[in-house]
């Protein structure tokens, strides 16, 4: 019996998988450990530095709702400093999935300013969140809001005024 399993499988190790090459089955690793579906964006670098003097802050949305991150102070968006040597772009992938194990897409800059805050918009590519636990991370609650429930939210008049930018601009219905 185990012959005839060890020529199957060698049968199927020589057949199959070399038909699959090429494929979008056999680009996705199908029959092998599959690709990878959200990547840690800090992987792209080994050594980030220490954090500079300037944050980014993004409003993500997923379907019609925006994210938002709870801490001591209070609701915020995702989002935190820039390592030294990091640009823009990079600090906002990695921080929101630092935060929420959530990978984003097609960011854009608001051309909002606040103090040493620059507010972004994006989409976030799944609902599939990490688990906060409290005492681990900075945030201790996460929620996907609709506008009309934003409206009962105590957010900073900067949150506001980015969430306003981001639903104005047409970038995101909500």
């Amino acid at each position: 019996m185990k012959e005839i399993f060890d020529n199957w499988r060698d049968f199927l190790k020589e057949n199959v998988s070399a038909g699959l090459r090429g494929t979008l089955a056999g680009i996705q690793g199908y029959g092998r450990v599959p690709m990878a579906a959200a990547p840690d964006p800090a992987e792209k670098k080994i050594d980030l530095g220490s954090d500079g003097n300037y944050s980014v802050k993004v409003v993500a949305f997923l379907n019609g709702k925006i994210l938002l991150l709870r801490n001591e102070i209070g609701w915020d968006l995702p989002g935190g400093h820039i390592k030294d040597g990091e640009n823009s772009f990079d600090a906002l992938q990695r921080e929101t999935f630092e935060e929420t194990g959530v990978n984003i897409t097609d960011m854009n800059d608001l051309n909002i300013k606040r103090g040493n805050n620059s507010f972004f918009s994006a989409t976030l590519m799944t609902d599939d969140f990490k688990e906060l636990i409290r005492g681990e991370d900075e945030h201790y609650d996460m929620k996907l809001v609709s506008a009309d429930d934003l409206s009962q939210i105590k957010l900073p008049k900067d949150f506001r005024d980015a969430i306003e930018a981001s639903i104005k601009l047409g970038l995101y219905k909500i």
